[in-house]
């Protein structure tokens, strides 16, 4: 049975990718707040623009309004939504579409910055997915109009990267790739957050300057300033990435380190860097913008606060941290593991879970060690709400599961209660298991 595909924000990249899985005969659907493009995508289909007369293209397509999407409690559920809307849209846009997700169904983000979060904190780890899209530059020209200026990446360069927020191969990302594949090269990578910080890299090293400056792509890499000015952007960017435990991949054809020493002043590397930028150039249609300086152009938001106002706050957070270990003495302190990599310090991802009995040495627990064990689970998210409360777990395998507050993950093992570090079971026999992001299993007696 064919997959049911929501677009959640039908802008360039939202309208891009949909028209090419609309043309494939998948069953898409398209969310936009803008009427005249609804109208224009159900009256007259999605008009495609490229560099070549290959991606030239109209294809017929479905297209319902914010107001329209209560309808959709009327169909077949949606397998499949990406969140392609501006990153401060984030929230209320997962929260309009949640409710009408298969029971299987999940999120991709497919936006600029790192949204994974937000998006989990409404779905559940369980349900959230990413997926970057490097060196697109797609515009929306018109109602029903998407124009991408740069070439195809074909073998040249992966433009697509989806990826688990644990970093395992599952069939739903594989079935990710599988549909982008469609409108250009695609991958799996294992490494969602560092593919997430270096296109933020090249994100932050870009957008501003070209919306700041009203230049575009082509005119920001011929000229001398802009150029060393994003140089500068991305060395700075890249160290408070690896600062934070990333491991970044090459970033518009260099490697990390590279950036770095060109922004501490080596001028072979900035000569290099230079002449490639210029190089890039070739072939990249002059009207190209990034996405930011579409929007200063448009006289709408921008998404400076999410790309270089992020890389700001999170180096205002390493500071914070040295200062505190430096007035304290303390360089090694233990922290909970970081909800979107709850494989940290676990190589082997194999095997069951390793448990730590921290109150009491006798296991009188009578919840088994075996098949669907909370032992062979590992704890990835919990959320919180006035309306509902729910766990994520995943086991070593990649499967997923999301409990709510009283549903059982075993016969006889209950989810009772859970807070922002721990969540609570209750077996058939005088004790409760208690779970937390350390991996870490309490046994506690009622």
């Amino acid at each position: 049975m064919a997959k049911r595909i929501l677009i959640m924000g039908a802008g360039a990249v939202g309208s891009y990718v949909g028209g090419y899985m609309a043309r494939m005969g998948e069953d898409v659907i398209f969310v936009d707040p803008w009427p005249e493009h609804v109208s224009a995508i159900n009256n007259n289909g999605l008009t495609l623009e490229g560099l070549t007369t290959e991606e030239c293209f109209n294809t017929p397509a479905r297209a319902i309004s914010l107001t329209e999407v209560q309808s959709l409690a009327r169909e077949a559920p949606i397998d499949i939504a990406f969140i392609c809307v501006k990153s401060y849209d984030t929230a209320w846009a997962t929260m309009l579409i949640k409710d009408y997700l298969s029971p299987t169904g999940f999120c991709v983000s497919l936006q600029n910055c790192i949204n994974e979060e937000t998006i989990a904190s409404i779905v559940g780890w369980g349900r959230t997915t990413g997926c970057i899209a490097a060196k697109i530059a797609v515009e929306l020209t018109g109602p029903g109009v998407v124009r991408r200026g740069v070439p195809l990446g074909g073998k040249k360069h992966t433009v697509f990267r989806a990826g688990e927020v644990h970093g395992r191969v599952t069939p739903r990302i594989e079935e990710i790739v599988r549909l982008l594949s469609a409108v250009d090269s695609a991958k799996v990578t294992s490494n969602l957050w560092g593919e997430r910080w270096s296109k933020l890299v090249a994100n932050a090293m870009r957008n501003g300057i070209c919306a700041a400056t009203g230049m575009g792509a082509n005119e920001c890499d011929k000229e001398t300033l802009t150029r060393r000015l994003s140089i500068r952007l991305a060395g700075e960017a890249v160290k408070i990435g690896q600062a934070l435990g990333y491991e970044l991949e090459t970033i518009n054809k260099f490697a990390p380190n590279e950036w770095v020493k060109a922004m501490d002043g080596d001028e072979e590397m900035i000569n290099n860097m230079e002449n490639t930028m210029e190089e890039s150039a070739v072939g990249r249609s002059d009207a190209s913008r990034p996405s930011m300086a579409q929007d200063i152009a448009k006289k709408r938001r921008t998404e400076i606060h999410a790309i270089n106002g992020f890389v700001v706050e999170k180096a205002k957070e390493i500071n914070q941290k040295v200062k505190k270990q430096q007035a304290t003495g303390v360089t090694n302190s233990e922290e909970p593991l970081p909800l979107n990599d709850p494989f940290v310090g676990d190589a082997s991802m194999s095997g069951r879970t390793e448990v730590t009995l921290l109150e009491n040495n006798t296991n009188t627990a009578t919840e088994p060690k075996s098949g669907q064990s909370l032992y062979n689970f590992k704890l990835v998210g919990v959320v919180s709400s006035e309306v509902d409360s729910f766990a994520t777990l995943i086991n070593a395998g990649g499967d997923v599961l999301t409990l709510k507050i009283s549903e059982e993950l075993s016969p006889g093992v209950k989810l009772v209660a859970l807070n922002n570090k721990e969540a609570v079971f209750e077996t058939e026999g005088a004790s409760y298991l208690v779970i937390n992001f350390k991996n870490q299993i309490v046994e506690r007696a009622r």
